[in-house]
């Protein structure tokens, strides 16, 4: 026959403190631990972290007067372009996403 879970051995009932054998058991919780504490340094980090990305989502990561201003002049042909720089450049970007 087997035993009810009640009865199995201690494990899921906290009030057994020692096994069938005599042997000390520790006592086991269903349902969970007790909360551990916090780290205040922790805590802290988060919330700069948190209000440092609220400080930067509410202006644009990008000057868009400069992106204005060289969009004129690349339209105007007075801004140099590079296009082997800029190839070289992206033939090395995918070789690093590809490793």
């Amino acid at each position: 026959m087997i035993d009810p879970i009640k009865n199995a051995g201690g494990f899921a009932n906290p009030a057994v403190t020692e096994h069938k054998n005599g042997v000390p058991v520790t006592e086991n919780k269903v349902g969970g631990s007790e909360p551990k504490p916090t780290n205040s340094k922790a805590v802290d980090m988060d919330l700069t972290i948190g209000k440092a990305v609220s400080d930067l989502s509410k202006q644009p990561p990008v000057d868009m007067a400069l992106v204005n201003d060289i969009k004129a002049k690349v339209e105007e042909g007075r801004y140099p372009i590079d296009v082997d720089l800029i190839t070289d450049k992206l033939i090395e970007s995918f070789k690093e996403a590809a490793t």
